[in-house]
């Protein structure tokens, strides 16, 4: 990932979820810029789920971290309130 990009964590349950964005989606997100992106999925208790990130769709600085098919939500609060992680 080119220098400028993000890691983006938040915790649900007792796991931790990221999400790595490269510089432009960083910048498109930091502009609040709408932006939904499909994280790289995990397992749990032998069922791999979809992560879905949704920056800034409800209003400037949210962030809604949903997941599987169905869409549930493990995440909704705001960009500042996740563990960032600047390159």
């Amino acid at each position: 990932m080119p220098k400028g990009g993000a890691t983006i964590s938040v915790t649900w349950g007792y796991e931790r979820h990221s999400i790595k964005l490269t510089r432009d989606d960083w910048q498109a997100v930091q502009a609040g810029q709408p932006l939904r992106l499909e994280g790289p999925g995990y397992h749990y208790e032998g069922d791999f789920f979809q992560d879905h990130w949704l920056f800034n769709t409800e209003a400037p600085g949210s962030l809604i971290v949903g997941y599987g098919d169905d869409y549930g939500v493990g995440f909704d609060g705001a960009v500042e309130d996740a563990t960032i992680e600047e390159d």
